[in-house]
């Protein structure tokens, strides 16, 4: 086994992170959208993708700490989005987005808030409504913000994506979403 690495000796653009098998992964945030780990014990995997959106943290936050607003953003490309109904007293939306045609082209999710911490972070719980076992279980929505030359860095990190989500769809998912966030934002909404 190779010895750790000191904190000092890490470039600033990677990120170390351990796993629930407990595995030192080591990769440049250059490329973090190009992560695909998916934990053989559990199944699941995660992603994390990142853009810059040109406008002030304060206003980023207020856009993906409104639940309706960031609704307007989850929408792929390609895809068609609605919010069938909203949950006054939890605060959370239920959601479908559809894919493709058929029933096996529309997903249904539900989004609660987890965590707020103002200008920095919203982290979101999301759960597919599905009787196919390969799209059970919570995923995490983690949206980080830091101050960035030109306006504020956002990174999206999923957690838990079941095994029935494509890593790389996924990937594609959240880069068309921070588009949609930054038109939003920016003022260039279509």
């Amino acid at each position: 086994m190779q010895p750790p690495v000191p904190a000092a000796d890490i470039p600033r653009n990677f990120i170390v992170a351990l796993d629930a098998g407990h595995v030192l992964i080591l990769y440049s945030t250059a490329h973090a959208g190009d992560l695909r780990q998916r934990p053989k014990d559990t199944g699941m995997a995660e992603t994390t993708t990142s853009s810059l959106i040109r406008a002030p943290r304060p206003k980023v936050y207020s856009t993906i700490a409104d639940i309706h607003a960031l609704a307007k953003c989850l929408q792929p490309e390609g895809t068609s989005s609605r919010m069938i109904d909203y949950d006054r007293v939890s605060g959370s939306p239920r959601m479908e987005i559809t894919h493709g045609p058929g029933p096996q082209g529309t997903r249904r999710f539900r989004l609660v808030i987890l965590e707020m911490r103002k200008d920095e972070e919203v982290v979101y719980a999301a759960a597919f409504e599905s009787d196919d076992p390969s799209l059970a279980g919570e995923m995490k929505l983690r949206f980080a913000l830091k101050d960035a030359p030109g306006g504020t860095q956002i990174t999206v990190r999923h957690e838990g994506i079941p095994p029935g989500i494509s890593v790389r769809d996924n990937e594609r998912g959240s880069e068309s979403s921070l588009k949609n966030l930054a038109r939003l934002v920016e003022g260039r909404e279509t």
